[in-house]
């Protein structure tokens, strides 16, 4: 797994504020755009992605809580097997005057734009990504074992899906739907303004049918013209071992639909760790604490140790051992989130020493005390 640093990317302090984190990226968005860069096209469109990946996390208070903690590892389950992609973008808005202005040319024609070389096609095509479904969170709670095993889980959530009345046109029948006059079926409109960089072609959502390209004018009477409805949604997802508190996973199209068709949005899954009676999680590892009495811890001892996984291992005490003395059992911690290994067990011993003792049990220290005290 590549070793990332988003602060790095966008040359910026990790206390940045967020002001100054979207100032960085709009700065660096504007150096590297693909149709400035026409004679290293490529490179400036592989660097816009990763500025952009960067921006994604420490825009969002969440993910950047999580990166900050745990780093590139922390964050990457919620991008897809082969990394950050377009569709993980959700700050569009924070740069739409600069993807929408800067056409080859200063005028919407003559080569390709940002959104054929990062969406697969014209402005117009835009539309997909506008007529996106909203995301989803949920929390679940895991059990500090099921986060060492790994597990599989049905959630059960509601969500906003298509309406299978309306097919999710949100109208009452086909006969019902008309093209808005206002931009002609394209759900989008263009005007023009002035900037540093001449005149700009902005293009935005039609506010007459919200970027759907079409007018209803009898609505679907049970989603009564949205195209969706709500209802709850099962959804089986396998945790692997080794996840983190507050870490997540996304799962790409399980988050709610929008109103008048397109793609659903994600659902992210947060992980959140119940407290376990026994063992305290740091990372990879464990701590637990164990009480021997004092004879033992003078005499040395065997204990036994319940690991994580539910078996039990033998612990030697060395004669003499003082209280607070920490143990290390290699390879008894947490599993490893996409690995093989494990981290570690460390085992601290308290040594008990009796407030009250019989008289019996005081001469024999006295005679302890008395021949350690002629050793010396």
């Amino acid at each position: 797994m590549p070793d990332k640093d988003y602060y790095k990317t966008l040359n910026i302090e990790r206390n940045a504020s967020p002001d100054e984190i979207k100032k960085a990226y709009r700065k660096l968005a504007k150096k590297y755009h693909p149709d400035l860069n026409q004679d290293k096209k490529e490179e400036a469109a592989e660097k816009f992605k990763e500025i952009s990946e960067a921006y994604e996390v420490l825009a969002d208070p969440q993910k950047k809580k999580i990166f900050d903690t745990y780093g590139y590892e922390g964050v990457s389950q919620q991008f897809g097997k082969n990394g950050f992609s377009w569709n993980n973008f959700s700050h569009m808005d924070d740069i739409s005057d600069i993807l929408s202005g800067m056409f080859s040319g200063g005028g919407g024609g003559g080569g390709s734009s940002i959104f054929d070389m990062f969406f697969g096609g014209s402005r117009g095509n835009q539309q997909r990504r506008v007529n996106r479904g909203s995301d989803l969170n949920i929390t679940i709670d895991l059990t500090l074992k099921e986060m060492y095993s790994g597990i599989s889980k049905t959630l059960k959530y509601k969500r906003f899906e298509k309406c299978y009345e309306c097919n999710g046109s949100g109208a009452k029948s086909s006969r019902d739907i008309e093209t808005c006059p206002e931009c002609n079926g394209a759900g989008q409109r263009q005007y023009k303004k002035q900037s540093i960089f001449g005149t700009m072609i902005n293009v935005g959502v039609c506010q007459r049918c919200n970027g759907t390209g079409k007018i209803i004018k009898k609505k679907c009477p049970k989603c009564h013209g949205d195209g969706r409805v709500k209802s709850e949604h099962k959804l089986t997802i396998d945790i692997p071992p080794g996840v983190m508190n507050n870490s997540f996973m996304v799962k790409e199209g399980n988050g709610n639909a929008p109103k008048h068709k397109g793609i659903n949005g994600d659902l992210r899954i947060i992980f959140r760790a119940l407290l376990d009676n026994n063992f305290i999680r740091e990372g990879d590892d464990l701590h637990i604490e164990r009480s021997i009495n004092y004879p033992d811890a003078v005499l040395g001892t065997n204990i036994p140790i319940d690991t994580i996984d539910g078996h039990k291992v033998k612990l030697k005490i060395p004669s003499g051992t003082e209280s607070g003395k920490i143990f290390v059992l290699k390879g008894k911690g947490m599993s490893r989130l996409h690995s093989s290994q494990f981290g570690n067990l460390y085992v601290r011993i308290k040594v008990i020493i009796p407030k009250r003792i019989n008289k019996e049990a005081k001469g024999l220290l006295i005679k302890l005390r008395d021949s350690l005290e002629k050793k010396q």
